[in-house]
C-alpha cells in the first residue's frame, strides 16, 4: 500500500517502539518514568500530544525529526508520511520526508516526494534546489541542470544554484565551466566553505598560489573544517612542503583523533623525511583505530624493510595480506624478500 494512503484515524493509535521500551500513545496508563531514557521521555511526551490531537500534523513532524536525529528512520518516515496525509500542502513535511528517504537509501522515493513538492509550488526556489540535488545524487545530470536552470531564470544571482551547476560540470568533466560556476557562487556568497575547497582542488595543478589562497579562504570561514584542512595538507604534501603538511595533519587529529587519513599521511611523510620511528608510530596509531587496515600493515613493513629488519618486514607484509589477500604491493614485496 502507498505510504500516502495511510488513514488519519489510524495515526492516533500508532505504537512506537524505541529501543526495548514500548511507549503506548494515549493509553491512559500511569507509568513510572524512572527507568526511561531522556529520549524515551521525549517520545512519550510527543505520543501523548499526538493522541490528544490526532488531526494536528505538527506533532508528528516534531516526532519525525526527533526520530531522525536519533537514527530511528523507519518510524521517522512513518510520521513524516502521516503528517503529509494530514496536511498535503506543507512543503516542510515533503522536505523532511525526502531527506529521510535519502538517509534510508530510498533515493527514488525521495525523488518522487520532491517532485510532488515542486508540483505544489513550481516556482519555490528551495523545492527546486532540493529536487535538483536529488537528480544529481542519482547521476541524472541533465535533469538536475534543468532544475538549476529554472532557479536561475527565477533568480539569476542564486549562489547555491551556481554551486550545484559547478558540481554538475565537475562530474561531467567540464573543468573550466565548473571553476567558473564555483567562482560565481563565492562571488555572490563569499562565506561558503565547500566551493572554496573545491576551487582549490580544481586549480591546484595550474596555479599553486591561488589554490592555497582558496584553501585559506575556506579556513578563514571555518578554521576547524576537517575537509579544508585535509585538502590544504594534501596540497602542501604534493608541493613538497612536507613539514607544513605534517603540521596540518597533526592539527586535524588534534580536532578529531579518529581521522584515520591523517595518521596514514603523516606516517608516509615522516618516511620521506627518513624519520622511520615517527612514521611507524603513526601507522601503529592507525591500527589502534582500525586493526584491519592493510595500508597500515604495509607501511609498517616498509619501515622495517628500510631499517633492514627483513623478518619483521615479512611479518607485516603477511599481516597486510591477511586482511587484504589481493594486495599486489604486499605480494610483490614478499617475493622481493624471498
Amino acid at each position: 500500500m502507498d505510504n500516502f494512503s495511510i488513514n488519519s484515524k489510524i495515526i492516533a493509535s500508532i505504537i512506537v517502539v524505541c529501543a526495548t521500551v514500548i511507549l503506548a500513545c494515549g493509553s491512559g496508563a500511569e507509568a513510572s518514568t524512572e527507568s526511561y531514557t531522556p529520549l524515551e521521555l521525549e517520545i512519550q511526551a510527543l505520543n501523548e500530544k499526538i493522541a490528544q490531537n490526532p488531526d494536528e500534523p505538527k506533532f508528528l513532524f516534531e516526532r519525525a525529526n526527533l526520530f531522525r536525529n536519533n537514527g530511528i528512520f523507519v518510524e521517522a518516515i512513518t510520521d513524516a508520511t502521516a503528517a503529509i496525509k494530514l496536511d498535503s500542502v506543507n512543503l516542510d513535511y515533503y522536505y523532511l520526508l525526502s531527506e529521510l528517504q535519502l538517509d534510508f537509501y530510498q533515493s527514488k522515493k525521495a525523488l518522487a516526494t520532491m517532485q510532488k513538492a515542486v508540483h505544489l509550488e513550481p516556482e519555490n526556489l528551495e523545492a527546486l534546489i532540493k529536487l535538483g540535488k536529488i537528480h544529481f545524487y542519482l547521476k541524472q545530470y541533465d535533469k538536475s541542470m534543468e532544475q538549476i536552470g529554472k532557479i536561475l531564470q527565477l533568480k539569476p544571482q542564486h549562489a547555491e544554484a551556481f554551486f550545484w551547476l559547478g558540481m554538475i560540470f565537475r562530474e561531467q568533466g567540464d573543468r573550466a565551466r565548473a571553476i567558473n560556476s564555483f567562482q560565481q557562487s563565492v562571488e555572490l556568497e563569499p562565506d561558503q566553505v565547500d566551493p572554496w575547497i573545491i576551487l582549490g582542488d580544481l586549480i591546484s595543478m595550474e596555479n599553486e598560489s591561488l589554490a592555497e589562497q582558496y584553501y585559506d579562504n575556506a579556513l578563514d570561514i571555518d578554521p576547524n573544517n576537517i575537509t579544508a584542512l585535509h585538502s590544504k595538507a594534501f596540497y602542501l604534501q604534493n608541493t613538497t612542503r612536507i613539514q607544513e603538511a605534517i603540521d596540518l595533519y597533526q592539527r586535524i587529529v588534534d580536532i578529531d583523533s579518529t581521522y584515520a587519513d591523517s595518521y596514514l599521511n603523516q606516517g608516509i611523510l615522516f618516511y620521506e623525511l627518513n624519520e622511520l620511528e615517527k612514521g611507524k608510530d603513526q601507522f601503529n596509531k592507525l591500527l589502534t583505530l582500525d586493526d584491519k587496515n592493510p595500508l597500515a600493515y604495509y607501511y609498517l613493513a616498509q619501515g622495517y624493510e628500510l631499517a633492514r629488519d627483513e623478518n619483521l618486514a615479512k611479518e607485516y607484509y603477511n599481516k597486510a595480506l591477511e586482511v587484504a589477500p589481493d594486495y599486489k604491493k604486499a605480494k610483490d614485496a614478499l617475493k622481493r624478500l624471498q
